[in-house]
């Protein structure tokens, strides 16, 4: 008979687990001089997204934490402050322009998911490390930046008869009858502003004050008028175009984030989507984001643009669920049980050599979505106690030695050992 073995508490520390990556990130930084991952973009292109997306990756631990651990990356660094500089500069030349996301390369023009990204690292940068003395450099320069993002922002916001607000790409809303306001940039915009107004991070916040909680409460019941109930659905948009998980729990975030500033009717609509949400989301379900038209201004036609939400995503959506609605006993116990398989499988999802999302190619745009991920589970995330027995845990590695992503690292080291011993005897060191 085979006896049972009580392990010691399994701890998942994912603070070690997003240094890792942020190290990895600055040493793929260092090597290329520059935030070039495994996407080959042309010469021409500055990144600037893709910048932005990188530096708020050293800002998330600051801003989603319990405590700050020892072993934290020093995110007030003056290598900070000068890319920040550098990006700064790069949109008053550029605008809110996307690169390297889309495909347009004859024009520069605003897009809403780049204005609300930069526009949450201005108020994180503020926030938590403006004590450095390298803050003052760029200190009046983030504040006319932060202001232009939000009045993008404000002004690029389509407003419907009912008072609610929602976005497209940029303020080139609708062509003919065909409208491209959607999930996907609505979410972005308030999530943004959201925080924007949590913090108040600037004079001008204050006095738009009233147009800002306008646009998050109209924002917020924009998201929740694409809800189904029926279906239990949220629709991409007003033509009820499909959505997938990834934009469902983008939303998700965008409305938890909002929840503090909205009325008990909003609140009780995202109560019902936060449920839906848990009861229907899993691993079988879960498909690719779709790429989604948009609106180029002077164009005659509707544009491609990608979709770069990743599992990270999903993932914060089931950690902040807990946070902002009341769930029974059985929801409780189907919230734990699917951040733990998602969680697993955002993890798989890491290279376990390079510590980078994706395995198959370091993504800067999934990386982040991963550090927030990993982020969330630390804060909303539970210690669990784990049981096995003998034979469940041989049975547990003899799979892993059969997975292919198991024979794949363990080659790698093997080769780098062989290549030391032969390297090694080369020099004399080895007989």
């Amino acid at each position: 008979m085979v006896s049972e073995i009580s392990t010691k508490p399994a701890e998942t520390n994912y603070r070690q687990m997003v240094n890792r990556t942020l190290s990895a990130m600055l040493a793929e930084r260092k090597k290329h001089q520059s935030w070039q991952d495994s996407e080959k973009e042309e010469e021409t292109q500055s990144l600037l997204f893709k910048r932005i997306e990188a530096l708020l990756c050293f800002l998330l631990p600051l801003e989603i934490v319990r405590v700050k651990a020892p072993n934290d990356i020093v995110e007030g660094k003056k290598w900070f402050y000068n890319e920040l500089k550098e990006l700064l500069d790069l949109v008053d030349k550029d605008g809110f322009d996307p690169n390297p996301y889309t495909y347009i390369r004859e024009e520069k023009f605003d897009f809403v998911d780049c204005a609300a990204t930069l526009l949450e690292l201005l108020i994180l940068t503020k926030k938590h490390i403006s004590s450095s003395k390298d803050y003052q450099i760029v200190k009046s320069h983030m504040e006319g930046i932060a202001a232009k993002a939000f009045f993008f922002l404000s002004t690029s916001a389509y407003e419907d008869s009912e008072s609610r607000f929602s976005w497209a790409a940029n303020s080139q809303w609708k062509l003919k009858e065909q409208s491209f306001n959607n999930l996907y940039f609505t979410s972005y915009a308030v999530k943004a502003l959201s925080l924007l107004h949590s913090e108040r991070s600037w004079g001008f916040v204050s006095e738009n004050a009233e147009r800002l909680l306008d646009l998050i409460q109209g924002g917020a019941a924009w998201l929740c008028g694409r809800f189904d109930t029926d279906n239990a659905i949220l629709y991409f948009d007003m033509k009820k175009a499909g959505t997938t998980y990834y934009d469902f729990a983008f939303a998700t975030v965008a409305l938890c984030s909002a929840y503090g500033h909205l009325n008990e009717i909003i609140k009780s609509k995202i109560d019902s989507i936060c449920k839906a949400f848990l009861e229907n989301v899993s691993e079988s379900k879960i498909e690719s984001p779709a790429f989604i038209y948009f609106l180029q201004p002077k164009a005659k036609t509707p544009l491609y643009y990608d979709n770069r939400l990743a599992l990270g995503m999903i993932v914060s959506a089931l950690c902040r669920i807990s946070k902002v609605i009341t769930l029974s006993a059985s929801e409780e116990e189907k919230l734990s049980s699917k951040i733990t398989s998602l969680a697993t499988q955002m993890i798989r999802q890491r290279d376990s050599k390079t510590n980078l999302w994706k395995e198959e190619g370091y993504l800067v745009t999934f990386t982040m979505w991963g550090v927030a991920g990993l982020l969330d589970l630390d804060v909303y995330g539970r210690e669990t106690n784990f049981e096995f027995s003998e034979a469940q845990l041989y049975s547990a590695i003899r799979k892993a030695l059969d997975d292919s992503r198991t024979v794949k690292a363990i080659t790698g080291v093997f080769l780098e050992e062989l290549f030391k011993i032969r390297d090694g005897a080369s020099k004399g060191d080895v007989k």
